[in-house]
C-alpha cells in the first residue's frame, strides 16, 4: 500500500533501512545514559540545527508528541492569559488545553477553511502566549509566515508559539520572529509515530522560571527546567523513545545530503498538480478557497458524494488517505503531500480520481 494519509504517512524508503540498522546495533535495548546515546541525540540536535536553520538563541527539546508540547507550552510559559487564533481542529485543542489547565484563555474564531492576515489580529495586549497552528491538518489551511511575522511586531514582547507539525520541515522559519515552533515526525519527516521535537527561545527558560518562583505549577518531570538541565548534558529527564531519536537522527541527515530545498520543490510542485486537477473536477474540489491560505501538505477535498466510496475505491487500488476530520468525516479527503511521495505517486493518485470522477458521470 501507498500511504497518503496526514499522519502518520508513508515512510521514507531509506527509513525501513534506519529501521533495520538500529535493530542490528541493539539501538533498542541500550541505556539512556549511555554514551551511545548522547551521540545520536548530538547527532539528532545539531542535524536539525543545520537542516532547519536554528540558531544558539534556541534550545530543542524531545518530548512525547506534539499535543503533550503543547501542554507543555501553556504550563511553563503562561502564568494567567494565553490568545488563541482557532480555525480548526487543532488550533482548538491548544485552546482547550490551556482552559484544562485553568489559564485565562481568549480566543480569536476564523470560520474553518479560511486563514487570516496579520494585520487584522488585534487586542492581544494581554496575551503572554499567542497560540497559533501554522498549518491546519484538519482543514488544509497554511498560515504564510509573513502572517505570523507581522504579529510579532506588533506584539514584540509576546510569546509567539508556533504548530508546525504538518509543514515541518518544508518551511523556512526565521527563528528571531518565532519564540517556538514545535512538531511531531509521523509527517513530513516520514517516521514512525512517537516523537514530537519542541524548538523554543531561551526567554522561554526565563519564563518558566517566574512562574515557578511565583508558586505556580509548571508541572513535574517534562517541565522545561527540567528538560532544559538534562539537554546540557544530551540526556533527556527520563527513558524517552530511544527508537525514534536514533531514526531521526539519521533521517535528518538523509536529508541534508539529498537536499531539503530539492524535496521542498518537488512538494509544491506535486501540490500544484493536485489543485490543478481539483480546478478542473466536477465531483472534487479545494476546501480552502484562496490560493495564498492553501496548504501544499495537506491538501483537503471537498467531495459531491461520501467520501467513503472514493476512499474505498483508492484503497483497493493500492492508496490510502484520510477521511475528512471531525465534522467533515465523510464529507473531505486529506491527502498527506510529503517528501516520501514521488512525482509517479501523485500522478498514480491523480489517475486513478480522473477514472473513478469518468466512470461516476458516466453511471
Amino acid at each position: 500500500m501507498k500511504y497518503f494519509t496526514v499522519g502518520p504517512t508513508e515512510l521514507f524508503p531509506v527509513t525501513k533501512k534506519f529501521i533495520a540498522e538500529a535493530i542490528e546495533y541493539d539501538v533498542l535495548s541500550i541505556s539512556h545514559r549511555s554514551n551511545i546515546f548522547k551521540d545520536f541525540y548530538n547527532t539528532a540536535e545539531d542535524g536539525l540545527r543545520k537542516l532547519l536553520n536554528i540558531p544558539d538563541s534556541h534550545l530543542i527539546f524531545f518530548y512525547s508528541s506534539a499535543t503533550e508540547i503543547m501542554e507543555r507550552i501553556i504550563e511553563n510559559c503562561v502564568l494567567k492569559t494565553s490568545y488563541h487564533i482557532i480555525n480548526g481542529a487543532f488550533s482548538e485543542r491548544f485552546y482547550e488545553i490551556a482552559n484544562e489547565l485553568n489559564k485565562e484563555t481568549y480566543l480569536i474564531k476564523i470560520d474553518w477553511g479560511r486563514g487570516f492576515y496579520g494585520e487584522d489580529i488585534k487586542g492581544l495586549d494581554k496575551a503572554e502566549v499567542i497560540c497559533i497552528t501554522q498549518n491546519e491538518t484538519s482543514t488544509g489551511v497554511f498560515i504564510p509566515l509573513e502572517e505570523i511575522y507581522k504579529i510579532k511586531e506588533k506584539y514584540p514582547d509576546k510569546i509567539i508559539a508556533i504548530d508546525i507539525v504538518s509543514s515541518a520541515p518544508y518551511i523556512e522559519i526565521d527563528f528571531s520572529k518565532i519564540d517556538i515552533a514545535f512538531f511531531s515526525v509521523q509527517k513530513g519527516f516520514g517516521l514512525p509515530a512517537g516523537l514530537g521535537v519542541c524548538i523554543l527561545s531561551r526567554n522561554c527558560i526565563d519564563k518558566a522560571e517566574l512562574i515557578k518562583n511565583q508558586g505556580v505549577s509548571i508541572g513535574s518531570y517534562h517541565n522545561f527546567l527540567n528538560v532544559y538541565n538534562k539537554s546540557l548534558d544530551k540526556q533527556t529527564v527520563e527513558t524517552p523513545n530511544v527508537f525514534c531519536i536514533y531514526l531521526l537522527s539519521r533521517v535528518v541527515n538523509y536529508l541534508i545530503q539529498e537536499r531539503l530545498d530539492n524535496i521542498t520543490r518537488r512538494v509544491k510542485s506535486n501540490a500544484r498538480k493536485i489543485y490543478e486537477f481539483l480546478d478542473q473536477s466536477e465531483y472534487f474540489k479545494p476546501f480552502v478557497k484562496e490560493d495564498y491560505f492553501k496548504s501544499y501538505t495537506t491538501i483537503v477535498i471537498e467531495c459531491k458524494i461520501k467520501s467513503n466510496v472514493v476512499l474505498d475505491y483508492l484503497y483497493k487500488n493500492g492508496l490510502v488517505l484520510s477521511n475528512g476530520y471531525g465534522k467533515f468525516e465523510g464529507k473531505h479527503i486529506r491527502i498527506g503531500n510529503f517528501g516520501m511521495h514521488d512525482n509517479s505517486d501523485v500522478n498514480n493518485l491523480l489517475d486513478l480520481l480522473k477514472n473513478f470522477e469518468e466512470n461516476s458521470l458516466k453511471s
